[in-house]
């Protein structure tokens, strides 16, 4: 059943049903808002548990809770580490308003409930604020990720009016001389902290996500004290997914890993953040099953790392596209329990993803050799600083 009306009162965002459970996501003013579950028999159940429950709900339904939109793959910095890879500099027939508003109607059918806004850099597009001015009216929990660098007063206003469920902006550097060498554009640094400031200004829910990269790994333990500061939440975030066409390999060394776990284990160890809570959604992610993403030119993909196409909107229905072998066998596939992992010790410490399994040359449910090596080293320096 899809719930897709809003609330007049604007106390929640967006509320679906699946398998009996009603989910709801309210507007209590924090980074995403808060997701309630009420259950068949009336129980209400807290957010992380509603948010477990959502993810075996829609797995064992094959139902989306989750679909995400590239209007465009676009972007005005050059990031090192992108996962885009150099689709950000080729010029493609993006999707028209009228045909993203179509690709929403049909994440609707599929009873998404929340949907993400991202890219490339969202705002590159001129329309960026009618499109998700769009997903609100439709009824979506909104999300919108960005750099943050083309938030100017009057975006911020908007967002704010809307209202959008959360802003999430990346952060690639604590100083204008990390972030910029990272984004490989001069003066990035002042324009996304400009964009950060017009934010909060409106109190538009933001909450800042810290790229760990080989360039600012060493910052990683002033990234809260950083965040602290400008007055909004952060995240840290370690890039472990190379690009989905291979273009940017060379960051995802073991040079580089290990400047992730030292980075991780030493914020971890300072109480500023939960391996274990940040790694829990995933080791659940099944993108393709309960999840999508569709580019720029109307191409559903499992999720915004994995490259292959499931199916073409310009050209067929995604309810279509779902019931033909090759997304079934994809479901099957992604399904599958991952290999050697039953009963290993640093599974709840694991962080590799199908994507990065699949990008990294195995399969879905393979775990690359790195990311066991990581797993570990993540579990013994936890565990020593308990």
């Amino acid at each position: 059943m899809n719930l897709a009306q809003k609330s007049t009162s604007k106390s929640w965002f967006a509320e679906r049903i699946y398998g009996g459970y009603r989910f709801r996501v309210y507007a209590d003013g924090s980074l995403g808002g808060r997701l309630e579950c009420i259950g068949t028999d009336g129980e209400i159940y807290d957010s992380q548990n509603s948010f477990d429950l959502l993810q075996k709900i829609t797995l064992r339904s094959e139902s989306l809770w989750k679909g995400a939109i590239e209007p465009t793959a676009r972007c005005n910095v050059k990031c090192i580490h992108c996962y885009v890879g150099d689709e950000r500099f080729q010029k493609v027939d993006e999707l028209k308003v009228p045909e993203v508003e179509a690709v929403m109607d049909q994440l609707l059918a599929r009873n998404c409930l929340y949907l993400t806004l991202t890219g490339g850099e969202f705002f590159v597009r001129p329309d960026a604020l009618l499109l998700a001015k769009m997903a609100v009216n439709k009824g979506f929990a909104t999300m919108i990720q960005s750099n943050g660098s083309l938030i100017r007063e009057h975006t911020a206003v908007a967002l704010a009016e809307l209202p959008i469920c959360a802003m999430e902006v990346s952060v690639y550097g604590l100083t204008p001389e990390v972030h910029d060498a990272v984004t490989n554009i001069k003066g990035s640094y002042k324009r996304t902290i400009s964009g950060l400031k017009n934010l909060r200004k409106y109190n538009v829910p933001t909450g800042i996500k810290f790229v760990i990269t080989q360039p600012s790994a060493h910052q990683a333990r002033e990234a809260k004290k950083w965040g602290d500061e400008i007055g909004l939440p952060y995240t840290i975030s370690p890039q472990m997914v190379p690009a989905r066409d291979g273009s940017n390999s060379n960051e995802q060394t073991d040079g580089f890993c290990n400047y992730v776990i030292t980075a991780i284990a030493d914020v971890a160890n300072k109480g500023q953040v939960d391996i274990q809570k940040n790694l829990s959604y995933r080791r659940n992610c099944k993108p393709g099953i309960n999840r999508v993403c569709i580019s720029s030119i109307g191409k559903v993909k499992p999720c915004e790392f994995l490259p292959m196409e499931l199916a073409d909107l310009r050209v067929e229905t995604m309810s279509d596209a779902w019931n033909k072998n090759e997304w079934k066998e994809f479901r099957e596939e992604i399904y599958a329990p991952r290999e050697g992992c039953s009963g290993c010790s640093a599974k709840s410490y694991c962080h590799v993803c199908p994507a990065a399994a699949y990008l990294m040359g195995e399969s879905f449910v393979a775990q690359p050799k790195r990311g066991c090596t990581t797993s570990y080293e993540f579990k013994e320096l936890w565990e020593k600083n308990l």
